[in-house]
């Protein structure tokens, strides 16, 4: 029965990641060739489709009144209703509309989702399996990717001749119901510890605190990073997947070794690495300018990405098992406190600044992350 329940939920993270995948190396080019959009506007979009992870500690809350499989399946429905609505996308409305509805059944989705992985995991191996699973949904962007670079590729030398945005996007939202049908599917049992509907222990301050910082950088590079190869060194979209394609495929390997390196030292080593290095990748983005050199910050940056499975772990290995949900889901919400904000930050920064000094802003905070992390408790042997 578990191993039928973790070939479920791998098919529900496989189907999500897919649509984050098609999403990620679209995104950009769409906004631009299709949409025209400026700058400044950008930047109220990203800001207004974070929205949702504000109130993921309440809507989880709501949620978990029934079974976290299916609260999750309703999700993904959402999710992949959200991604195809792209397809009917006309202006700046109908586009933060849809943002948010998928935006929404995604943040709701994480922390069930991880909740989840995490209950399926074998004791004192939580670290590997997390590492499995994310590794599963970096396979499944890395589908998505590939999907993305053919029909770029074939559209550049005019082999097809419609859009492929539109067509992308809605292949995401029908993987996504696929992966809404293996939610369903999923027997109850699994997340079935009661959750307390709490928001906010101190105990776990530290978590919700380097969320908070997550946010904050990641944001600031999600907004600009891509924005940056797309209008200042005009990258097509078959050069964005295809850079999005070589670290996914990275991760995808990475993931499973990264688990069992925590799960062998602990998180407070794994974090210190990770977030050392993200201090560099953001000074580099403020003081190189050739494209190439950006577009290798750009892969190492999303190489520590997995890193993100040591927060995971770490809670695992503090919280009480009634409070791993919705404090998963008190993280999200820390996470996009700063997310809402971030992007007018960056954009504002762009306008009126330089879109520099917003990177020079990400390695102050990976520099505080780096600093954060030491007050975690070695893992005991």
């Amino acid at each position: 029965m578990r191993n039928r329940n973790v070939l479920l939920l791998g098919i529900s993270i496989f189907a999500l990641h897919f649509g984050l995948g098609v999403h990620m190396s679209t995104w950009m080019n769409f906004l631009k060739e299709d949409l025209n959009l400026p700058v400044q506007k950008v930047g109220i979009v990203e800001s207004l489709r974070e929205v949702p992870g504000l109130f993921s500690v309440l809507l989880v809350a709501v949620m978990l009144a029934f079974s976290q499989c299916r609260a999750a399946g309703v999700c993904m429905i959402v999710f992949a209703f959200g991604m195809a609505g792209y397809c009917l996308v006309q202006g700046i409305g109908s586009l933060i509309l849809v943002s948010v509805v998928w935006s929404l059944g995604f943040h709701v989705w994480l922390p069930l989702s991880d909740s989840m992985v995490l209950d399926t995991a074998p004791k004192g191996h939580e670290g590997a399996h997390v590492g499995r699973m994310r590794s599963v949904g970096f396979a499944a962007m890395f589908v998505g990717l590939l999907m993305v670079f053919g029909l770029g590729l074939l559209h550049q030398r005019q082999v097809i001749a419609f859009p492929i945005y539109r067509y992308a996007y809605l292949s995401a939202g029908l993987v996504g119901l696929v992966g809404a049908a293996a939610c369903f599917a999923i027997d109850t049992t699994v997340g079935k510890t009661p959750p307390r509907n709490l928001m906010w222990k101190r105990e776990y301050g530290l978590y919700y605190w380097l969320m908070f910082l997550a946010g904050c950088r990641k944001q600031i590079f999600l907004t600009l990073a891509v924005l940056v190869l797309v209008k200042i060194h005009g990258a097509p979209v078959h050069h964005i997947a295809a850079m999005m394609i070589l670290y996914n495929f990275a991760n995808w390997f990475g993931a499973p070794l990264l688990g069992r390196g925590i799960d062998r030292l602990g998180e407070r080593p794994v974090l210190t690495f990770n977030y050392a290095g993200l201090v560099l990748v953001f000074i580099g983005y403020a003081v190189f300018q050739a494209c190439w050199v950006l577009y290798v910050l750009y892969c190492i940056d999303n190489l520590f990405n997995i890193f993100n499975i040591a927060l995971t772990t770490y809670l695992k290995r503090i919280a009480k098992p009634e409070d791993i949900a919705p404090s998963l889901a008190m993280g999200v919400t820390a996470n996009h406190l700063a997310s809402v904000i971030m992007p007018l930050v960056a954009c504002f920064i762009w306008e009126h600044v330089d879109y520099r000094v917003a990177f020079v802003l990400g390695a102050c905070l990976a520099a505080c992350s780096l600093l954060s992390t030491q007050w975690i408790r070695a893992k005991p042997h």
